[in-house]
Order: C-alpha cells, then structure tokens, then sequence
C-alpha cells in the first residue's frame, strides 16, 4: 500500500525534514481541495433605478449559481445564491440602495447556509422580478443581472429572464 508516510520514512531524511516535507504535503493537498470547491467573489455591485425598472447587477469572479422567488406579505424579491460568502463588495449593496427607488424599500443581506447567501429585497409595492446571468466582456467580469419591473411593465420585459 502506497502512503506518505512510508516514502518519507524510507527516504534517508532527518526526522524533522520529514515533518516538514509531510506539512508541505499536506499543505499543497488542502490547496487543492480549497482550488477544487473554489466559489464566486462578488467584486462589484450596481443598482440603477430608472423610469422603467430598477437593476440590480452583481458581478464576480465565476458564474453565479442563483434561485430567485418572489414573496407576499410583505411584498420581497428573494435571490438565493451559492458558494458566496459576504465580502466587502457584497455587503455594500444596501447602501446602494436610493431612498427614491420606486421599487425597492431596502435590502438586506445574510448567510443561507455555510456556502450560501441570501439577498432580500423589501419592496414598496408589487413588482416582477426578472433574472440572468452574462459572461465576461471586455473590463466586465461574470454578471448576475436582476431586474425589477412594475407589474404593468413586466410584459414588456424579455421571456427570458423569468423566475427559476
């Protein structure tokens, strides 16, 4: 049977090189798990309120694994997302939010799971959310795009950015 342990003790190597060769080891192991389950940076975030809709735009490092749902009483957009975790970029996203927004009330941010967040959107009144992902182009890295319509603009909206 192959381990480490018996090509290091077999090797004509002082006993604190084979400590120290094992912790490498054992080091370049784990970093290549962590590279095996790397997950998504948010590295930026937008929101843009127009006549229209409000967009909201995370952009990351890798595509964006997402659910999205809407909610009743009160009235939320609900954007499940995974293997992210809250950094800098992420948690700024509330205060991004425009007290004049006609749409979105306030956001709110907090961890799913231990490889997931959720992003809660309390909004002002009924609206239909919309969601997609874009690939990287020119300075823009992966782009998970949510657009929020007024009920009576959501049919004008493209069919394919609907709730999945």
């Amino acid at each position: 049977m192959f381990s480490i342990t018996s090509v290091i003790n077999k090797s004509r190597v002082s006993q604190p090189y084979q400590l120290l060769l094992a912790g490498l080891v054992l080091l370049y192991l784990s970093m290549l798990a962590l590279t095996a389950n790397a997950s998504a940076q948010i590295t930026f975030t937008r929101v843009w309120a127009g006549p229209e809709y409000t967009r909201v735009t995370l952009e990351s490092n890798l595509p964006i694994k997402y659910t999205l749902s809407l909610q009743s009483s009160p009235d939320q957009v609900i954007l499940d997302l995974e293997n992210i975790g809250i950094n800098p970029s992420l948690g700024s996203l509330p205060t991004k939010i425009d007290p004049k927004d006609p749409l979105i009330k306030k956001a709110n941010i907090a961890y799913l799971s231990s490889n997931g967040v959720r992003l809660t959107l309390a909004l002002k009144s009924k609206a239909v959310p919309r969601a997609f992902v874009l690939d990287p182009m020119g300075k823009f890295g992966y782009r998970l795009v949510l657009d929020i319509f007024p009920p009576d603009r959501a049919a004008n909206a493209s069919e394919n950015t609907m709730i999945h």
